[in-house]
């Protein structure tokens, strides 16, 4: 399983958002796509999943060109996109949501596979295993995320792409939802996972793209996305983990207290 986009466009009405987007995840990798609060990083996992249509460019996944087909077929194919917001049903129970993740299989696997899969899934997210009759409206934001991760992956997905995971979930659970994503990785899905979080998320991915008004500005190796100061200071609004000026600084004081504490 491979995705690919060639010089993917989208617009809204006459305002076009995403230009000229080339970008690729490789089969057991988690990608990363970050940048700041409207970069256009959920335009991006959108038209990716077939919510909104790309107005020029092209889309491929495990061969295949996708870019035309619908939504619900791209799921087929193996997509499955976890929105912003978690987008849970309140009003009914954690079990529908979870059996509405398996819709799109309806008739083409037997009921007893779709059972089968949300016992495995409770094993796997303990927090939903007693409480499958309960409304889903009453979880908290953590747990709702969590139920949407679940949700996805009802699809049988190859690709599971994440738009803002860590929005509105404490910082506990944040860790636990960032760990189930290494988790999915090692059980061979790829995941593109689309955060405000650009440290935590470059921290477990294989490779990064940084994303300003619609664009690829830079792609790499996530984890020399993060130790770039001036990939950290234009652009994710972080410092950056480490860098040779900061470890000479930090040791020149430490040297400095040390001979100040001795005399």
């Amino acid at each position: 399983m491979t995705l690919i986009l060639r010089k993917l466009c989208a617009a809204y009405g006459n305002d076009t958002v995403l230009h000229q987007i080339d970008l690729q995840v490789a089969p057991g990798e988690i990608v990363a796509l970050v940048g700041a609060n409207g970069a256009g990083k959920s335009t991006m996992v959108r038209t990716i999943s077939g919510l909104i249509n790309s107005s020029a460019g092209e889309i491929w996944f495990d061969g295949e060109r996708i870019d035309r087909l619908a939504s619900g077929q791209r799921v087929l194919r193996g997509i499955a996109h976890v929105p912003e917001g978690r987008q849970v049903f309140h009003d009914m129970t954690i079990l529908e949501n979870l059996r509405l993740g398996a819709y799109v299989h309806q008739g083409r696997r037997p009921d007893r596979c779709t059972t089968r899969e949300i016992e495995r899934l409770c094993k796997r997210f303990p927090v939903l295993a007693p409480r499958l009759n309960d409304m889903s409206g009453n979880l908290s934001g953590g747990q709702q995320q969590i139920l949407a991760i679940a949700r996805g992956l009802m699809a049988a997905p190859k690709l599971l792409i994440l738009d803002e995971p860590s929005l509105g979930v404490s910082p506990a659970l944040v860790q636990e939802i960032f760990g189930l994503i290494k988790q999915l990785r090692d059980d061979g899905i790829s995941v593109l996972l689309s955060e405000q979080n650009a440290r935590q998320s470059l921290a477990i991915a294989d490779r990064g793209y940084v994303m300003s008004n619609g664009r690829v500005v830079t792609e790499g190796d996530a984890r020399a996305l993060l130790q770039s100061e001036e990939i950290a200071a234009r652009y994710l609004g972080v410092a950056a983990v480490s860098s040779e000026r900061n470890r000479e600084y930090v040791g020149q004081l430490a040297s400095k207290l040390k001979h100040a504490l001795a005399t």
